[in-house]
């Protein structure tokens, strides 16, 4: 049971830094039209509890909304607003749909 709960905070924490990395990035207006630093793949992380990976796609959805890329915003935003709904996490949820809301 050790080596199962090392792994699961292990990847916990990953995705969560991937979440931070990239508000990182977008607080601090490293973002440009090209490619951002952080791709989509990085989600391809497992993850064994939904809101890190949840949070990885509403950051996801800010950076790609503050590029321009408003479809692949979309995607991860839609996404993350699910997956919220999901767990019922009201807060979170709450923001998912209100960066949603900026790309209409």
């Amino acid at each position: 049971m050790h080596a199962f709960s090392a792994r699961f905070a292990e990847r916990a924490a990953w995705s969560a830094a991937i979440a931070q990395l990239v508000e990182h990035v977008i607080r601090n207006d490293g973002v440009t039209g090209s490619n951002p630093v952080c791709g989509t793949n990085l989600l391809s992380i497992k993850s064994r509890t939904q809101k890190p990976k949840a949070h990885c796609h509403l950051s996801l959805g800010k950076l790609f909304r503050r590029t321009g890329k408003r479809k692949r915003a979309h995607q991860h935003l839609t996404t993350a607003a699910a997956m919220y709904r999901e767990m019922g996490v009201r807060f979170w949820l709450e923001q998912a749909e209100a960066e949603l809301r900026q790309l209409q």
